[in-house]
């Protein structure tokens, strides 16, 4: 008998940093339609011409008599070179182009035929930019201020756009500093700057945001940025969100700069292109086989395995000497199963393709949801062989024009029987082992839906998320309260019915109420299920939180820190964060990385709710985080509900 099923499983979709300040706080009545949303600056203004002087040269000679042609670079659309020019004696090639900032791709023509050619290329309006195009090489963007190195350099451009910063603020002091990062003068290209209090982190500069200085960054509208500004450090922190690129005008990959110094944050950052993705999920790999040679397969799985090893979209799933996964942070339930068994939303075999993997490398494209945003998007994994373990990591490159998914804020009782549905015309189209291949994979679960399905004798031949459990009896599957639930949903008629019972979250590992529909279709049971909200979220935070000082009130503090980090503390998307009389984070069950990093909120000893975005563990995704937090014998007690955007 399965007579509990609490704390077998989770999926540990860790959000990752997210700096969306879409600018909310712009309306429509304030700006254009175009422009709503926008960050008001002058910097993120498009729509005047560029002038970009090319110098085309292979290996250090100038090649003349040659075209250079530049086409805008958009997702999903062919190149058309619309703006060309023809090189001199010295290599280089005037070219005006007319559709304002963007990313560009160039290539160079001789006799009809493509010698050379380049992608990824942020040029900006309003400014002559020369552009080194060596044949055979990356594009290199020049301006005013000298070369902007290769994309493989470009934190350290980064960082010394920091460190000036820091050093204008020890010679000019705060007041001129603050004017000059607030000013047009200080961006230098993509980088800019923002400067925090670090205390209260309230925003003192921003070029791009200027809406945003004088509020606090956790509460402005639109932003996520307070959920990494506690990890800023003296020696600097790394950081992948999404930013304003001021070339583009849309929201983008960007790697940020946190550096705290003198009480201040100073963060600056620049976008990712798709060479530096590739180029830093190679290096994320080879510190993981790094550390395997240095310190065992032991200390790697289990550092590969802790959602400590997640940074933003990158992650590692590591799979022994028989392809079965020994490691994986986001999908946990994966672990001890076989990558060949893997097949993609859209019946790819990736999980051959990654089993494949030999010592040189190679590169799997697939689908697969990403971490930060909870959405199935188009994936580049690196796969490499060694010491006869595979080890893989990629990154996402999404298309910024599709659609949200079906579930994102459908009614859950009326989306869980579409799902169940699409199930039953997947099996009538493909059959019943490609029903089997799909829905036992990662690669059917939508949000918190996913689907089990039984045999005509009720034994389990599906479960995505506990594989397990296939070729049990569903009959024999009692809940923790007692309740037979197995046999309710073995009584699966044509007609379908609901079954409501305890069940564990899938993000939460905790039971919490369950509504599953459950329906018999030739022979087969179909069924899959929503977790309701509570009816009043408000009056069941403030009582959780009450409970939990209670709890501090009858067991002492280091009683209270244990338990309200350990996941019998969290129930359903509620669960505790606790902060000391220094306003550092002591519990953060839901995301132990966060412990020790600063409280993004405050309290009163009567208690008050402050909304901002913040992890929601339902849904894996930054919702509007309703938080009550109160003030109790010098520590904040607070925890939070939940609404979508």
């Amino acid at each position: 008998m399965l007579r509990s099923l609490c704390g077998m499983f989770a999926i540990a979709l860790v959000a990752g940093v997210m700096w969306s300040c879409g600018g909310d706080r712009v309306t429509q009545s304030q700006v254009g339609d175009e422009e709503a949303g926008r960050p008001l600056s002058k910097v993120a203004v498009a729509g005047h011409s560029l002038v970009v002087v090319a110098t085309v040269h292979e290996a250090e000679t100038p090649v003349s008599g040659v075209m250079v042609e530049f086409s805008r670079s958009v997702a999903g659309q062919s190149a058309s070179y619309d703006w060309s020019g023809m090189t001199d004696d010295e290599g280089r090639a005037r070219v005006e182009i007319t559709a304002g900032s963007g990313y560009y791709q160039a290539r160079v023509m001789r006799d009809g035929g493509e010698i050379g050619s380049w992608s990824s290329i942020p040029l900006n309006a309003g400014v002559e930019v020369m552009v080194d195009l060596p044949i055979g090489g990356r594009a290199q963007v020049m301006g005013s201020s000298g070369v902007m190195p290769p994309s493989a350099n470009r934190r350290d451009v980064t960082r010394a756009y920091v460190d000036a910063g820091i050093a204008r603020y020890d010679r000019d002091g705060l007041e001129a500093t603050l004017a000059y990062y607030n000013s047009e003068e200080s961006a230098e290209g993509e980088r800019t700057m923002m400067i925090l209090q670090a205390g209260d982190q309230t925003v003192l500069a921003s070029l791009v945001y200027p809406q945003f200085v004088g509020d606090n960054a956790f509460t402005a509208p639109g932003t996520t940025l307070g959920l990494f500004l506690g990890q800023a450090t003296a020696e600097g922190h790394w950081a992948e969100s999404l930013g304003f690129n001021p070339i583009t005008q849309q929201q983008e990959p960007r790697l940020s700069l946190l550096v705290l110094y003198d009480g201040l944050i100073f963060v600056s950052g620049h976008f990712i292109v798709r060479e530096d993705l590739a180029d830093f999920t190679r290096d994320y790999v080879q510190k993981a086989i790094n550390m395997y040679d240095r310190e065992g397969r032991d200390a790697t799985v289990a550092y590969y395995d802790s959602r400590e090893s997640v940074d933003g979209q990158f992650y590692l799933f590591l799979i022994d000497e028989n392809d079965i996964y020994l490691a994986h942070p986001i999908f946990p339930h994966l672990k001890g199963t076989d990558i060949k068994d893997v097949v993609g939303s859209d019946g790819q075999e990736l999980g051959k393709e990654i089993a494949e993997a030999t010592e040189e490398g190679h590169w799997v494209n697939y689908l697969w949801p990403n971490p930060v945003t909870g959405i199935e998007e188009p994936k580049s994994a690196w796969v490499i062989r060694h010491d006869g373990l595979i080890f893989a990591s990629g990154y996402y490159t999404p298309d910024p024009n599709a659609e949200p998914p079906a579930w994102k804020g459908a009614d859950p009782r009326e989306y869980t029987v579409t799902y169940v549905e699409k199930a039953i015309a997947r099996y009538e189209r493909d059959g019943l082992e490609a029903l089997k291949h799909y829905y036992n994979s990662v690669a059917s679960f939508e949000g918190q839906w996913y689907m089990f399905i039984m045999d005509a004798n009720d034994l389990y031949i599906v479960h995505g998320l506990l594989p397990h459990l296939i070729g049990t009896d569903i009959k024999d599957v009692v809940g923790s309260d007692g309740y037979e639930l197995g046999k309710e949903i073995a009584k699966a008629t044509e007609e379908g019915h609901w079954v409501n019972y305890l069940w564990p979250h899938p993000l939460t590992l905790q039971e919490v109420p369950k509504v599953t529909y459950v329906v018999r279709h030739d022979g087969l049971i179909f069924a899959s299920g929503y977790y309701p909200e509570e009816e009043d979220p408000a009056a069941y935070t403030q009582a959780y939180v009450a409970e939990a000082i209670a709890y501090y009130n009858e067991n002492g503090l280091d009683a209270t820190v244990a338990y309200y980090n350990s996941s019998e503390s969290i129930d359903g998307q509620w669960y505790l964060i606790m902060g000391d009389a220094n306003n550092t984070v002591l519990t953060f069950a839901i995301n132990p990385g966060r412990i020790g990093t600063a409280v993004q909120f405050t309290a009163t000893e009567e208690g008050k709710w402050t909304q901002r975005p913040f992890f929601n563990p339902r849904t894996a995704e930054d919702d509007v985080a309703h938080i009550w937090a109160v003030l109790h014998d010098g520590l904040i007690f607070a925890s939070a509900y939940f609404t979508s955007k």
